[in-house]
């Protein structure tokens, strides 16, 4: 055994690690996995320390929501890079200062260890430019304002677990939904994400739990002319107040919506409007990718709603998708029929793993160039 890489994922309200054993032919192996229900620097520190107790760390690696133009790949965390994503700050206000604050801690602390970040963005990086583009001004582009996308680390992880069941599939026509408490939905052609419903930032696309997706450009001015909102509470609003809690008035869990809505009118119109948007986003990726060979649920509505992949699926027979009930209702890994054009998977997904083979690389990268 050579050490230990210790993998920080941080949301807005936990923080997710993972402490993987590193073995000698550069294999992982999960020693231990937590959710600290804890965002402060300081006090998360001192629980990391408790969580990794006497092992040798190698290295840590932090996911960071926004990598932006200049970051595209896996890097070591430098001052230099600090620094670059400090400036990427305004596309993500509600994720990159907690998770550069955490940064920050943990580099001090532990300094004799490597880290590494790796970002949510890139693996949206070459999508075709049409599919990057905003369509502003060209001054306003220049600022470096297009589609990123996110949730990279999840639909990359994704796509390696089909490269290894089917290949032939992962060189397909794919259609991944990442459903949780964030969702997006991207189409993939020849192991190439094309299309993404998230944007500029992790705020756009799909409804979600509390954000509220695409909106009309003009509410925010109407919401602070009319409703009297401060640009603080209109921000505040569209991303915590919104999509499924929103809606319902009631919570922004899933599991909890779908029980209440026999009863509760609002719980069923925000299930109701989530289903939607997820289905209409897969029509319109089916045109992008000129028909599709395989979708993916994933994230924890994915993963664990058979009621909302039903409702996604209904009525898009004409797209060669069909779901066996009982497969469905099971989780089963495959849930379309074995007659239907396209294959339909559960998938759980694992962005702890993804970031620990980055690191393996870098590691095996360092140890190389330091000989």
């Amino acid at each position: 055994m050579v050490g230990h890489i210790l993998t920080i994922n941080a949301g807005s309200s936990s923080v997710k690690c993972s402490l993987f054993a590193l073995q000698s032919d550069e294999s992982l192996r999960l020693v231990r996995a937590t959710t600290f229900n804890e965002t402060r620097p300081a006090h998360l520190l001192h629980s990391i320390i408790a969580f990794i107790d006497s092992d040798s760390i190698d290295a840590m690696t932090h996911r960071l929501v926004h990598g932006g133009n200049e970051h595209t790949a896996p890097c070591i965390i430098t001052d230099t890079v600090v620094e670059s994503v400090h400036r990427l700050v305004p596309f993500d206000p509600e994720h990159l200062p907690l998770q550069l604050s955490i940064v920050a801690h943990l580099r001090e602390h532990f300094s004799d260890c490597l880290h590494i970040a790796c970002f949510d963005t890139a693996f949206h990086t070459d999508m075709p430019l049409p599919a990057q583009l905003i369509p502003l001004p060209k001054s306003l582009r220049n600022m470096g304002i297009r589609r990123f996308g996110f949730h990279g680390l999840s639909y990359e992880y994704l796509l390696g677990q089909l490269r290894q069941i089917s290949p032939a599939e992962a060189h397909g026509r794919i259609i991944m939904a990442h459903l949780g408490s964030g969702a997006s939905v991207v189409a993939i052609r020849d192991g190439r994400s094309v299309e993404t419903t998230m944007g500029l930032t992790p705020a756009s696309g799909i409804p979600m739990s509390t954000r509220s997706g695409d909106i009309d450009p003009n509410l925010p001015d109407f919401l602070r002319r009319y409703a009297k909102y401060s640009s603080k509470e209109v921000s505040r609003t569209l991303n915590f107040s919104s999509g499924l809690l929103g809606i319902s008035g009631l919570t922004s869990d899933m599991k909890t919506l779908i029980e209440a809505s026999p009863t509760h009118t609002d719980a069923a119109m925000a299930v109701d409007v989530f289903c939607h948007h997820v289905k209409k986003t897969i029509g319109a990726y089916a045109a992008v990718l000129g028909g599709i060979d395989t979708i993916i649920f994933s994230g924890g509505i994915g993963e664990a709603a058979p009621k909302i992949r039903a409702r996604v699926c209904d009525g898009l027979d004409f797209l060669g998708i069909t779901l066996v009930d009982d497969l469905n209702t099971a989780n089963s890994e495959v849930i379309s029929a074995s007659h239907a054009r396209v294959k339909v998977r559960v998938m759980p997904t694992n962005e702890a793993l993804v970031m620990a083979y980055h690191t393996v690389s870098i590691l095996s990268l360092e140890r190389k160039e330091s000989v």
